[in-house]
């Protein structure tokens, strides 16, 4: 096959990518939800507030008051030493009880990870607070 050159024959190549790139990111921009500018489906298209909360009241995404960190739908049921955290999992885990560790702040202030002798949260669902407690105290019985 015999392919003609001509002076401005290296841009076929690269304009045919760039083409090809650009009809890729129409047809994915159409096909997804989130376009830049487009509200997401059913999402309000207003700025008002859709919740009746207090307009003196801080926005949801702001941390707690108290400077407790903020875990989700999960609540710590304790904060204890790194060594004891993973023991009170295993105990709330034969209590049928879901939990799981989060590093707690230092005394400093910044979280401690699960560095050796650091804090760390034993964290459950809010759901399953009331049974956390209840499986806790009956461990705590049992020692």
């Amino acid at each position: 096959m015999l392919v003609e050159t001509t002076a401005l024959g290296f841009l076929y190549g690269p304009t045919l990518v760039l083409l090809a790139v650009s009809v890729l990111v129409a047809v994915g921009r159409l096909t997804s939800g989130s376009v830049p500018g487009r509200p997401e489906s059913g999402a309000p298209t207003d700025s008002a507030p859709t919740d009746s909360a207090p307009a003196d009241s801080p926005p949801a995404d702001s941390p707690p008051a108290g400077g407790e960190p903020d875990f989700g739908l999960l609540v710590p049921v304790a904060t204890v030493p790194g060594e004891q955290a993973a023991q009170l999992r295993a105990a709330l885990r034969a209590h049928g009880v879901r939990a799981t560790l989060g590093p707690a702040a230092s005394a400093s202030g910044r979280p401690s990870g699960f560095a050796p002798g650091g804090r760390a949260h034993v964290l459950v669902f809010a759901g399953d607070l009331p049974r956390a407690r209840r499986a806790l105290r009956q461990a705590w019985d049992d020692r």
